[in-house]
């Protein structure tokens, strides 16, 4: 195949992922719904007792952790799920065997992700501005309008090793045996790693375990984006001490299945 045909490739690439992925749509239902459904119900009464000063920074720290907590939910079940399910499917192993290489493929992937994650936290900003002053920083100049867009990259980097930890469980785990995992993965990570819960609310003990998970570096990173809190060298260690392992494994586990099946 020619280099010039192999970019032709991406666009058929990305309509098939996005139809493949539209024809179950509890993908997309369940990354919109369970932020939005979160924020009612932890975050809308945490903020009964906040001073009206504050709600605002509550109501944009609740916005920027459920926005990422819908980007890892869509990485740990698109990756993990899908590349499972993928493994066990003819076509696409034919597809792999194709001269095109893994770009357009991983690619497509990767911005049917993208795709998912901008449709889930559509109806969380819309639920945001209209039950909280989520957006009184910005219209008073307290905050710049450009850190609400900037929140979109900042979600995929802080989810990377979520992102790998998915590949990582798709290229080792059977279809029924990747349900599992992610689901364990999900809950307890999300929950420990501060993207449920307030971390105002959470227990001391428990907000110092929370540091050393791989979202709780993510958290503060997105949250410190919209004028919350802070970046320390703990939060950049933890990331890259979850990220570095998580791609080295996603790597391995890549190669070991193409020399299991295609060798």
């Amino acid at each position: 195949m020619s280099t010039t045909a192999a970019p032709a490739l991406y666009l058929p690439h990305l309509i098939y992922r996005t139809r493949d992925t539209l024809r179950v749509p509890v993908v997309v239902i369940s990354a919109a719904v369970f932020p939005v459904m979160v924020f009612a119900i932890f975050f809308l009464p945490f903020m009964d007792g906040t001073p009206a000063d504050q709600q605002a920074a509550v109501a944009l720290a609740g916005v920027a952790q459920l926005g990422l907590m819908g980007v890892v939910s869509t990485f740990l079940f698109n990756y993990g799920i899908g590349i499972a399910e993928e493994r066990k499917a003819e076509w696409s192993n034919y597809l792999r065997t194709l001269p095109a290489g893994p770009g357009p493929f991983f690619s497509a992937r990767v911005a049917v992700a993208v795709i998912v994650v901008l449709i889930a936290v559509v109806p969380l900003f819309i639920v945001a501005m209209a039950a909280t002053p989520v957006l009184e920083p910005f219209a008073a100049g307290e905050l710049g309008w450009w850190r609400l867009p900037a929140l979109i990259p900042a979600w995929i980097l802080a989810a990377l090793p979520f992102l790998f930890g998915g590949l990582l469980i798709g290229y080792l785990a059977t279809p029924k045996a990747a349900v599992a995992i992610t689901q364990i993965a999900f809950l307890p990570f999300a929950a420990v790693g501060g993207l449920i819960l307030p971390v105002q609310a959470m227990p001391g003990w428990l907000n110092a375990i929370s540091e050393f998970t791989p979202a709780r570096p993510g958290r503060d990173a997105v949250t410190a984006l919209i004028g919350e809190g802070s970046v320390d060298m703990l939060n950049v260690v933890v990331w890259l001490g979850w990220l570095v392992p998580l791609i080295i494994a996603a790597v391995w586990a890549h190669r070991r299945d193409e020399g299991r099946r295609f060798s």
